[in-house]
């Protein structure tokens, strides 16, 4: 029993953290008020770009949930 509940509060922790770095990822790439840039002072990222960069995230997203689904699978 104590197994289980640790092993289902990790899954719950991990969950969180993954869903956090998701939200991040996702603002910061897809920000058009330019918060972070006028706060480090970096140049504007064009549209296209930012979408090209979206693609990468979500095919890297697919890749890494698909590997995780066949390397722990029983």
């Amino acid at each position: 029993m104590i197994r289980s509940v640790c092993h289902s509060t990790r899954i719950v922790i991990f969950s969180i953290m993954l869903a956090a770095e998701l939200g991040a990822n996702l603002w910061l790439l897809l920000d058009n008020w330019n918060v972070i840039n006028d706060a480090f002072e970096l140049l504007p990222i064009p549209a296209p770009f930012r979408w090209k960069l979206l693609g990468h995230f979500v095919e890297n997203f697919a890749a890494c949930v698909s590997w995780e689904l066949i390397a722990t699978r029983d």
